[in-house]
């Protein structure tokens, strides 16, 4: 039970996290903030660009184009086409998140995990739109990639100080509780970049971050228990009403309190 609701909190926070931004589209609040406001560029009409026939080439710059029935639709192909030149796909074991957490896992784990993470990204630079003569849209956008590499780089540095200190305040926190919450919270900051490895110095040795703190959480985890406090528990299947079920979380016989989980029912299955 324990090794299961451990493996519930640590793959719903990481699902939350690689699922913000679907696969193959961008969010539209996305799309709006990093525009550059190009709503009020002129749309050039007449001589078709060369960049509409010939895909631009640049090692200083990614590129998205795209055409659509709109200058919308436009926009927004260019957008997806440039984000997927810069989206990171991840496909790992699971057991290499954990293969340096000093036994963690009792059996192997050789579950495969394939996730897609979808990078934000920031300035855009819009280029040019050209409308054709029949009434399609083109849309021209770049990205400095040496730019976009350094504010990802500070990215990924201020969310590791984060997680650091958050495992600081976990190890501290002396409400069971809050020590998980706090965990999470570090989990929560750095499962972006858990294919980075990124390593800290911590209680004098050097450790993969991601890895100290999925520890953690499994390690506080040990201690609870869960009981539930009502049996016989039934829901109709025609108008079905939702059923409160309590439990009695303890910690050595103590109840705890501050517990940062909410469990739900997903489609018939208890997440």
């Amino acid at each position: 039970m324990k090794k299961r609701l451990f493996f519930i909190v640590v793959f719903s926070i990481l699902t939350f996290m690689i699922t913000c931004s679907s696969d193959g589209e961008v969010k539209d609040d996305q799309k709006s903030a990093n525009k550059n406001n190009t709503d009020n560029q002129q749309v050039k009409t007449g001589l078709k660009p060369d960049w509409v026939i010939n895909f631009p080439s640049s090692n200083d710059y990614y590129i998205g184009i795209g055409n659509g029935s709109s200058l919308q639709q436009s926009q927004d192909a260019a957008v997806n086409m440039l984000v997927s030149q810069i989206r990171v796909r991840v496909r790992s074991e699971i057991n290499d998140f954990l293969k340096e957490t000093n036994g963690v896992t009792e059996e192997e784990i050789t579950q495969s995990i394939k996730m897609t993470v979808k990078e934000s990204v920031e300035d855009l630079e819009f280029v040019e739109a050209y409308q054709t003569p029949e009434g399609q849209f083109w849309s021209y956008y770049r990205l400095n990639i040496a730019e976009y590499k350094r504010k990802q780089q500070e990215k990924m540095e201020a969310a590791k100080n984060n997680a650091l200190d958050f495992l600081t305040k976990s190890d501290s926190a002396n409400d069971p509780g809050l020590a998980l919450k706090y965990a999470l919270l570090g989990y929560f900051h750095i499962s972006k970049y858990v294919t980075q490895a990124l390593r800290v110095d911590y209680a004098g040795k050097s450790v993969i971050l991601i890895n100290e703190i999925t520890a953690r959480i499994q390690s506080i985890l040990n201690n609870f228990r869960f009981e539930v406090l009502k049996n016989n528990i039934s829901i109709e299947k025609i108008s079905p009403q939702s059923v409160d079920v309590p439990f009695a979380i303890t910690v050595n016989q103590q109840p705890v309190k501050n517990f940062p989980v909410i469990f739900y029912n997903n489609k018939g299955k208890l997440d």
